[in-house]
């Protein structure tokens, strides 16, 4: 069956529209990536967050250590993790172990599908410090009256640095009691006060966390007290002091509790006088004392200058010869003040943007945090004050939207409207079947039985000789027809400019004051009109 040209115009301009508008739905088919931030970060193990929509193609994700500033570690990329083929953004998690504590870390989430691969902006985050390991090889070496520990520093300082070592003792194995603490020092030197008696120590180690475990146990023996040769002249004893420090560092403008004992030949020494003084780094108050009947003295330093600061006490007390000893701790720097953040809040309403309906079970996120909206589309999240670049509002079936957000203490409101998404390509597929079959059921069926010589001829507008409908010029006369032709607007024949009525259907054209303009040329025609009177093109119903 051969078709004229108004059947093949009417079967290509919905195809045409068709296929255009298929082709703009279809859309960017790379895949989106969002970097969220890292979550459950310990000393050593951190859990990567992020979301990927798929934007309809198979993709998958994975995680990958982030080249930036002030990164010191870096880490194997993470295996893949299929997230599918959907429009929607998906949450995609890996947790890391094995990290180093105290590191800084930066991190990317990568998607990969056949059209193309994302990456989502990196983020960063620190592995928590923590204690330190035991220190290595203690050993305990005796002189006549003193006993000197030895000892190699941890393996693991726990992402900071060691500030001072604690000092164990006790007179039996693993009965060791806390002693004293040095600074950050690898050996130390006791002065018991028993002879002849063994003693058993360990040393642990203490950063700005804390204390850590404690060293292997050390022991050593003092001499026994010599025998005194008789007539001879046994000398005033002397004094045995130590100074201890609670804690053994201190930032500016913090205290220390100082604690000076006093014995002699093992006993404490009661009403001994007691001088203190320190360096520059801090003072002591009050700067004198006398022990009490523990042989105990106790003072208060308060650091004023950063530095290691050393305190001396001088004891004195008749019958005794002078005794002395001094400690050695360090101050540091003021401590810094923390600010802490109000908890504040983000409210507000999604709805459809075409139907201005409450949209129920939307999930909005910001900084890993979510919530979903109840039967009246209202959602609440609870979160720090302050400036947020993405609170992300997705909901299957509809576009993701997104916009950075500046929360103040009182909370704010922000409200979304959200498109639903465009009919997948296949639909259009459909659509332009279904446009073919009705042109052809229009042909074979409702044309059917019709002389298609009947609608294919027209007058000669010169002669009214019948002539081809299409033809330019007439076969009877010769003349050109185009110069005075028009169509009718009800049936879409075309007649000459002269004439009132259609030839076909014997109708007048249609009036009115509603208006409207052709879809093809442009021309203002009556919003009645099936077709245009100047091109002939069919208008929409």
């Amino acid at each position: 069956m051969m078709f004229n040209r108004k059947i093949v115009q009417f079967l290509l301009v919905p195809l045409i529209i068709i296929l255009w508008v298929s082709g703009n739905a279809a859309g960017e088919y790379s895949p989106n990536a969002t970097t969220l931030p890292a979550t459950d970060v310990t000393s050593t193990s951190a859990t990567l967050k992020g979301e990927v929509n798929p934007n309809g193609l198979d993709t998958v994700a994975f995680f990958a250590s982030a080249d930036a500033p002030g990164t010191r570690s870096h880490f194997q990329d993470t295996p893949f993790q299929n997230i599918g083929n959907g429009s929607s953004y998906v949450p995609v998690n890996h947790t890391l172990t094995g990290l180093k504590p105290g590191t800084n870390y930066s991190y990317v989430i990568k998607a990969k599908n056949s059209f193309n691969v994302s990456s989502g902006e990196p983020k960063f985050f620190i592995t928590n410090f923590t204690q330190p390991s035991a220190p290595r090889n203690l050993t305990a070496t005796a002189s006549v009256s003193s006993i000197t520990l030895n000892w190699n520093a941890p393996d693991n300082n726990g992402g900071s640095p060691i500030l001072s070592y604690r000092i164990y003792r006790g007179n039996a194995s693993r009965g060791e009691k806390f002693q004293t603490s040095v600074g950050n020092t690898l050996s130390y030197t006791d002065t018991p006060e028993a002879r002849g008696q063994t003693y058993h120590y360990m040393v642990s180690a203490v950063n700005s966390v804390g204390e850590g475990a404690v060293s292997n146990e050390a022991n050593a023996t003092l001499a026994p007290t010599p025998t005194v040769t008789p007539n001879v002249i046994a000398t005033p004893t002397a004094l045995t002091v130590r100074v201890a420090s609670d804690p053994l560092s201190v930032a500016i403008g913090q205290t220390s509790t100082i604690t000076v004992i006093v014995t002699a030949d093992g006993k404490e020494i009661s009403g001994a006088n007691v001088i203190l003084n320190s360096t520059k780094e801090g003072k002591v108050n009050p700067a004198t004392g006398t022990t009490d009947l523990f042989g105990h003295v106790t003072s208060t330093f308060t650091g004023s200058a950063a530095g290691k600061a050393t305190i001396k006490a001088v004891v004195k007390k008749e019958g005794f010869e002078e005794g002395k000893g001094q400690i050695q701790f360090i101050v540091g720097p003021a401590p810094t003040m923390t600010v802490i953040t109000k908890l504040s809040s983000i409210t507000g309403m999604i709805t459809d943007a075409k139907t201005n309906e409450p949209v129920q079970n939307a999930k909005v996120t910001i900084d890993g945090i979510s919530a979903t909206t109840g039967p009246d589309g209202l959602y609440e999240l609870q979160i720090n004050a302050g400036e947020y670049k993405n609170l992300i509002v997705t909901k299957p079936g509809y576009a993701t939207i997104s916009r950075s957000v500046n929360v103040t203490e009182g909370g704010i409101k922000v409200d979304f409207s959200i498109m639903p998404a465009q009919a997948t390509p296949w639909v259009w597929v459909i659509l332009l079947i279904a446009a073919i079959s009705a042109s052809l059921i229009y042909i074979l069926v409702i044309k059917k039985g019709k002389k298609v010589e009947d609608e294919e001829k027209e007058l000669c507008i010169h002669c009214k000789a019948p002539i081809p409908i299409d033809s330019e010029f007439c076969t009877s006369c010769g003349k050109k027809q185009e110069e005075m032709k028009r169509f009718c607007m009800n049936c879409g024949a075309s007649m000459p400019h002269t004439s009132e009525r259609c030839p076909r259907c014997n109708k007048l054209p249609p009036s009115g004051a509603d208006v409207k303009t052709c879809w093809k040329c442009g021309e203002v025609i009556p919003n009645v009109a099936n077709f245009c009177g100047t091109c002939g093109a069919g208008q929409p119903i």
